[in-house]
């Protein structure tokens, strides 16, 4: 096994593992606001006994409780309760609120079912075998949302970012004041689309994986810097370690090489 597949295994369980952490942590504070029966976009409030099924102790405890199924997840005689668990438990948190889950969490529970349903091979964490379906996963999640994105007028007039960015309380505050109507903004918008349309791509050729997995990398990475939607870019820079392969690897090797040669040869002229 190279040691490319070495990290990617032995990172699956920190990556899963302290996201998961986080998330439950996150949520735990935002407990009423979250699985409100009253915003009547959960199941629960059609049922006898709504306020039951959100009680705030009840969810509390499955919180906490999810936490700690995290953390068995590194003990390997409780893995699969742990994981058995864990899925059961965020069913029914989606059944009180059917938008509990953020977008990054789809690809991390993907890892959850190959953990409980793939053989595990000794000295792995997560079997290498998993990588190509859980890239393919991301890369044509990325295409069809940017395909959705094309039948918005949101996105299509190319002011989205502006529109987002603008006065948004989401927007750290750091950047107050900051101006988001440059030009610069419209072809952004239409970059990132064109990414996200385009990423299904990366699954056919190594130069353009290199492309697409730096921009969208980047992408989430500024998300991070700039907004207060941790939740979602942290899981998505999570999500997108798993997707590092040779061909990544092997361009930041040589790019890094190229640097440092020229970087010498220029000391040495100045000298």
């Amino acid at each position: 096994m190279n040691s490319l597949l070495r990290f990617k295994s032995t990172y699956a369980i920190y990556g899963v593992v302290i996201y998961g952490l986080f998330t439950s942590i996150r949520d735990f504070f935002y407990i009423e606001e979250i699985f409100s029966c009253t915003k009547g976009y959960n199941l629960c409030h059609r049922l006898p006994l709504s306020e039951l099924f959100t009680n705030t102790y009840i969810v509390q405890f499955l919180f906490i409780l999810k936490a700690v199924l995290f953390i068995l997840l590194l003990y390997k005689p409780y893995r699969k309760m742990a994981l058995v668990s864990h899925i059961l438990i965020l069913s029914y948190l989606f059944f009180i609120n059917r938008f509990f889950y953020t977008p990054e969490m789809a690809y991390l529970h993907f890892l959850f079912f190959c953990l409980l349903f793939c053989p595990k091979e000794e000295g792995e964490f997560m079997p290498s075998y998993v990588f190509k379906p859980f890239e393919i996963v991301v890369y044509l999640s990325y295409t069809f949302s940017g395909y959705f994105k094309m039948n918005s007028l949101f996105w299509m007039d190319g002011w989205f970012l502006t529109r987002f960015l603008t006065n948004n309380q989401v927007v750290l505050p750091y950047l107050d004041g900051y101006d988001w109507t440059s030009s610069i903004f419209y072809y952004l918008s239409f970059f990132v689309l064109s990414l996200e349309l385009f990423a299904v791509m990366a699954l056919f050729s190594p130069m353009l994986k290199v492309i697409f997995w730096t921009g969208l990398t980047l992408m989430h990475v500024t998300i991070f810097v700039i907004t207060d939607l941790t939740e979602v870019s942290f899981g998505m820079i999570v999500t997108h370690l798993f997707l590092l392969d040779s061909s990544t690897v092997e361009f930041y090797s040589l790019l890094k090489t190229k640097i440092s040669n020229l970087w010498s040869v220029k000391k040495v002229e100045a000298s």
